[in-house]
């Protein structure tokens, strides 16, 4: 117990305090470098500064809880150590005492000591002897043990060199028939690889044949779609101008129909009649305008033929 420094836990406690500051200005530079650097609104694919700072003042959390619990055990690791002084002092007899009483008790103690020292100084001195003695016959067997190494040094050497000689014979044989081998594979590889490559280049004459059939047939379908889109166009528009001359066959008898019933003397027959003429001639305005002709006409014969019926009435 006399020889535990009990001021081991003060100094860790005040080089903790100085860690933790230093982290904290290393943790402010970090935030103000954070700030610095900031924009809104943040570039894509990068997080926000809130995050980062969010991250940062995490990480430093968890390093004062850290700090925190070190310090604790610190504490209580002084306290530990007083209590072990204490208890040292009141088994050494000098706890409540005096400082003259301490000194007396550590004279005596000295001189306690000092007659320890002698008594060992002594048994170091005949251990010394022994020792020497130890050492001049170490040195015999070391000597005896120099001379069998050197002979079994000089019997290896000549196995070693044994051992060479036979090796290279032995490598010589290996490399003549390696090289043999190698050679007949390197022909047989040869062979095999001709083949290969006769099978890709036949592989390859015939893919290009199937795509050369199956482009013609795409150019065929889309030929054959051409001619079909072209005939039902051509039909739409006969179709389309079939229903043009009907529609004009048929408000050429209307209007004949009106000036028939006019000339005759039919009022209410004639009047049903214009307003056809009417509703039809707005219906016709109204598809030309949804058509987005930038137009509004209608046929010349069957316009002056609505505004002549409608003068005679």
């Amino acid at each position: 117990m006399k020889n535990d420094d009990v001021s081991e836990g003060s100094r860790e406690l005040v080089d903790l305090s100085a860690e933790a500051v230093s982290s904290l200005g290393i943790h402010l530079a970090q935030i103000g470098q954070i700030i610095s650097k900031s924009q809104l609104p943040p570039n894509r694919g990068e997080k926000s500064s809130a995050h980062k700072l969010k991250n940062s003042l995490e990480m430093y959390q968890g390093y004062t809880d850290e700090v925190q619990r070190r310090r604790m055990e610190l504490e209580q690791k002084m306290a530990d150590d007083f209590a072990r002084l204490k208890a040292w002092r009141a088994q050494s007899g000098t706890e409540g005492k005096g400082l003259v009483e301490e000194l007396e008790a550590l004279y005596g103690k000295v001189r306690q000591q000092d007659k320890e020292i002698k008594k060992k100084q002594q048994q170091v001195e005949e251990e010394q002897a022994r020792v020497k003695e130890l050492e001049e016959a170490v040195a015999l067997r070391d000597r005896k043990w120099d001379s069998l190494a050197e002979d079994y040094g000089k019997k290896l050497a000549k196995m070693r060199k044994e051992i060479v000689e036979r090796g290279g014979l032995c490598s010589w044989l290996q490399c003549a028939f390696d090289e043999i081998r190698f050679k007949w594979k390197a022909a047989e590889e040869k062979e095999k690889l001709k083949i290969e490559h006769h099978q890709r280049m036949r592989k390859a004459r015939a893919q290009a044949r199937l795509d050369v059939i199956a482009r013609e047939r795409k150019k065929r379908l889309i030929q054959a779609c051409m001619v079909a889109l072209q005939e039902e166009s051509i039909e739409g528009r006969h179709e389309k101008h079939l229903e043009e001359l009907r529609r004009r066959h048929d408000d050429e008898i209307l209007v004949m129909n009106a000036q028939l019933a006019q000339a005759l003397g039919d009022e209410e027959k004639a009047k049903e009649l214009v307003q056809e003429q009417v509703r039809r001639a707005a219906g016709l305005l109204v598809l030309h305008a949804s058509q987005g002709t930038g137009t509004a006409c209608v046929e010349g014969g069957w316009l002056v033929s609505v505004v002549f019926v409608l003068g005679g009435a």
